[in-house]
């Protein structure tokens, strides 16, 4: 499943927001083409990706280590209703590779950021308020249990831990139409 949201951040260009992170691996080809096809004229497209740092080799201990905030979470379970599963097609596909797929369209790529630090800001918030907001602990152990509430707020941390130290970076490809 992927995570869209429509912002207005420029009023003159709407702006659709896609994480492909939640993008299976043998889909990522075809999604990108559907959402760049539909992609109505003066609009941006903001695709999130997350990828291993250059040079991690496949399976080697250190993309191991990276691809556990990305493996299936005990917590959430088929058919629970639980939000999208993010998978391993992000870290397996290195950033040129989803340039080169966007390329094969009829759009222009404006930018593309490093957005790491915003990110890990973003996660270690979520961390500390899965602790200090009594009404988001309680709403995710009362879904998931006090196990599935520990495994949220691990791998949130985690994966937090892995962006600040470079071993995750996480990309915006910003394109237009």
């Amino acid at each position: 499943m992927i995570s869209t949201d429509r912002v207005d951040t420029d009023v003159q260009l709407p702006v659709l927001v896609i994480d492909i992170d939640f993008v299976p691996h043998g889909c990522l080809q075809s999604t990108i083409s559907a959402y760049l096809s539909a992609l109505e004229s003066n609009t941006r497209l903001v695709v999130n990706v997350t990828t291993v740092a250059l040079g991690t080799p496949l399976l080697s201990h250190k993309f191991l280590l990276c691809s556990l905030p990305f493996l299936p979470r005990q917590y959430l379970k088929a058919g629970s209703g639980a939000s999208p599963r993010r998978g391993l097609g992000s870290l397996l596909t290195p950033l040129h590779r989803i340039i080169e797929l966007i390329s094969q369209h009829q759009v222009t790529v404006k930018a593309v950021e490093n957005v790491s630090k915003a990110r890990e800001k973003e996660l270690w918030a979520l961390e500390q308020q899965l602790v200090n907001d009594r009404a988001l602990r309680t709403s995710t152990t009362g879904n998931y249990g006090i196990e599935g509430w520990r495994e949220h707020r691990f791998l949130t941390a985690w994966e937090a831990a892995l962006l600040s130290n470079g071993h995750l970076v996480r990309w915006s490809v910003i394109i237009c139409k």
